[in-house]
């Protein structure tokens, strides 16, 4: 299986293709000279036909961590993928209330079949930290803001004092 490297920029309609590259290195460099996030490794020639010619479709399952299936899918039209794919959705913020979701894009027979591969995946998901809620502590103050006051010109005099009571 042949890979190119990927360079996206945009979102939504604006989303297209930067660059592509033969390798990550190469990639690597570019996003890191040109100032863009990462570069995403897609298959080339992805096997789509080749699945469905042995009878697999294209499916979406999301799943809670405890392994409740939420839903399952078949896609079509333009939800369907040229690759299957996992993420894990930690937060909603649409909905707050809403539990962590593993998501699943995946090639299989059936439901029951799709809903074994998206409980496969998810095992390993936890083993590898993916569903991992924690945030990291916010930093700790090192002093309390007494007085700001605004300066002749423009500038600004923040008076702080530090732990220990020491002012600066």
């Amino acid at each position: 299986m042949k890979k190119v490297y990927v360079v996206t920029d945009g979102m939504y309609s604006d989303f297209h293709v930067v660059a592509m590259f033969s390798t990550q290195k190469k990639a690597d460099a570019f996003t890191k000279l040109l100032n863009y996030d990462e570069a995403y490794e897609w298959e080339l020639d992805p096997p789509v036909a080749e699945k469905a010619a042995v009878g697999l479709d294209c499916w979406r399952v999301v799943m809670l961590r405890d392994g409740t299936v939420k839903k399952a899918k078949k896609q079509t039209g333009s939800d369907r993928h040229h690759r299957a794919w996992h993420r894990i959705d930690l937060k909603d913020y649409w909905n707050p209330d809403r539990p962590p979701l593993l998501i699943v894009l995946c090639f299989a027979r059936d439901k029951e079949h799709a809903i074994k591969i998206a409980g496969d995946i998810r095992p390993r998901s936890i083993v590898d930290g993916e569903w991992d809620e924690s945030e990291p502590e916010p930093p700790k103050p090192i002093g309390i803001t007494k007085d700001i006051k605004r300066l002749p010109g423009g500038g600004i005099s923040i008076t702080v004092e530090l732990e220990g009571g020491a002012k600066e």
